[in-house]
């Protein structure tokens, strides 16, 4: 069975394993940076049973208006990752005990191509491209691609099952 945990420090080394075997700049990525990163972070892990599979980190947090979401799970479970209650629970959070106005994400185009479709599928819609708006540690820049959704346009705060499922089937042929 699948649940979420709020983020804990025990946890970090799975995080990190997981970081390491599906991100794709991970070899850039040391444990203590990580760690440091997580320590100012706010978030939840997700669980299988008593495996950990991945994280939601809640970073740049500014009250009432941004917080930066980013994910990493395990490539064996992202297909079926979250169940509805799991999603409304995550976003009420974010939302409603944070208390922002919008969630920012991204992707990086041609490397996270997965990522990109996973967030428009949770309704973040694509706000734009930076060039050069990510460095490597190697000095290596990327471009990103920069996701937001504003809590007016949550669909997983709404109360209806059914409008949920048909707004999600909605996003799922638009990428089609």
């Amino acid at each position: 069975m699948k649940y979420l945990k709020p983020l804990h420090y025990d946890d970090y080394p799975a995080i990190f394993e997981i970081v390491k075997a599906e991100e794709p700049f991970s070899g850039d990525i040391t444990f203590d940076k990580m760690k440091m990163e997580l320590i100012q972070s706010d978030g939840w892990t997700v669980w299988d049973d008593d495996l950990l599979i991945g994280a939601f980190i809640l970073s740049n947090f500014l009250p009432f208006h941004n917080v930066m979401l980013n994910v990493v799970i395990n490539k064996e479970h992202q297909k079926k990752l979250l169940n509805l209650n799991m999603l409304k629970q995550g976003f009420f959070y974010i939302f409603n005990v944070l208390n922002v106005r919008r969630i920012s994400s991204y992707a990086i185009p041609g490397v996270t191509d997965e990522a990109a479709k996973n967030l428009y599928r949770l309704g973040f819609d694509l706000e734009g491209f930076t060039p050069c708006g990510g460095m490597r540690p190697s000095g290596e820049f990327y471009n990103v691609a920069n996701y937001g959704m504003l809590r007016e346009n949550c669909a997983w705060l709404w109360e209806d099952k059914k409008e949920i499922l048909g707004w999600m089937k909605w996003r799922k042929e638009l990428l089609n």
